[in-house]
């Protein structure tokens, strides 16, 4: 009884698929040839031509605020980061407001009219801080034209140092406006505790008031007490007052006059090619045709169900070969 044909469980040998799929290859070399070479290359070409991306860098160096005496530190400033450190981590909070961002749009404003090309601007664009060693910070900016990156690193060097400004303005308002209110609390306390002293001496003159407290009446004791404790109250607050008057000045003194640009921005690459990066997404774009091409020579390699090996036939059809029949030339044909 013949057996029933069946298909091969397990897939044609290495040597075998290699075969075929070279067979497959050189059958159609032009198509491949266009597929896994031709448009790769265009594609490569092309994105390095037509997306190319420039970099603007710039330097700051912050200085070490120590020199305008204690309590100078702006906030939220660590003690054991160094001042490049701190300066990169509170900048880079920063970019993450909203603030920022809509700051850095009217601020660009002057170098592109346009408010689509500017917010188009503003998406492409990377903007980077990042800190080197104890006292340098490089602000980078990647677009793709030139004079934009240098005008974004420009502009958003100028706002960072605004908001900062601004923002420990509004701090130290917020603070010298809390201890204000218990200072004029306080300050209404005493007055109302002197007055009640006074009070009470008027409706009793022959009571005088003994430097020993001890020799003073219950009475007398009790308002000169509540006078003193006032007295000290207002006087810490008023101290308290004044420091943070103090360190609102200092810490926005450090900020205004503290980081610098020891070098402007500079756009590193100004060639076809521009920083380089272009590069890295010509190979992604040329990776992905070439993917494509690979994935149609498999496709076209699995729907291909032609018998090239004798060997082959008997795997498929499970029954010896007794012979074939070669090719005829092209005389033989005719």
């Amino acid at each position: 009884m013949a057996k029933p044909l069946s298909w091969p469980t397990r897939g044609l040998p290495a040597a075998s698929r290699m075969v075929k799929y070279l067979e497959i290859l050189f059958r159609f070399r032009v198509r491949f040839a266009i597929l896994l070479v031709v448009v790769p290359a265009i594609v490569g070409i092309g994105t390095i031509l037509l997306f190319p991306s420039y970099k603007a860098t710039a330097q700051i160096w912050v200085d070490t605020p120590s020199y305008f005496g204690s309590g100078a530190t702006p906030s939220g400033w660590n003690q054991y980061l160094t001042p490049a450190q701190n300066e990169a981590d509170s900048l880079n909070q920063l970019l993450q407001t909203r603030a920022f961002d809509n700051a850095l749009y009217d601020g660009l404003a002057p170098t592109m009219a346009d408010p689509a090309e500017r917010r188009r601007a503003l998406i492409s664009s990377k903007l980077t801080i990042i800190s080197f060693g104890t006292h340098l910070v490089v602000v980078s900016a990647v677009c793709d034209r030139p004079p934009i990156c240098v005008a974004i690193v420009n502009t958003a060097m100028d706002v960072l140092k605004q908001l900062q400004i601004q923002f420990e303005k509004d701090q130290a308002t917020a603070g010298m406006a809390f201890v204000s209110g218990q200072l004029k609390d306080a300050q209404a306390g005493l007055a109302a505790a002197e007055a009640a002293l006074q009070t009470y001496l008027v409706d009793h003159p022959t009571i005088k008031v003994d430097p020993i407290p001890d020799n003073n009446g219950p009475e007398l004791a009790r308002l000169l007490t509540a006078r003193d404790q006032m007295r000290v109250k207002v006087n810490e607050l008023q101290t308290s007052y004044d420091h943070d008057q103090y360190i609102s000045s200092v810490s926005t003194s450090v900020i205004e006059s503290g980081p610098r640009v020891v070098d402007p921005p500079q756009v590193v690459g100004t060639g076809l090619t521009g920083d380089g990066s272009s590069k890295r997404t010509a190979v992604i774009a040329a990776g992905c045709c070439l993917a494509v091409g690979l994935a149609y020579l498999f496709i076209l390699a699995w729907v291909d169900k032609t018998a090239r090996d004798p060997r082959e036939v008997e795997k498929r059809l499970q029954i010896p070969v007794v012979t074939t029949i070669p090719r005829l030339s092209a005389a033989e044909r005719i």
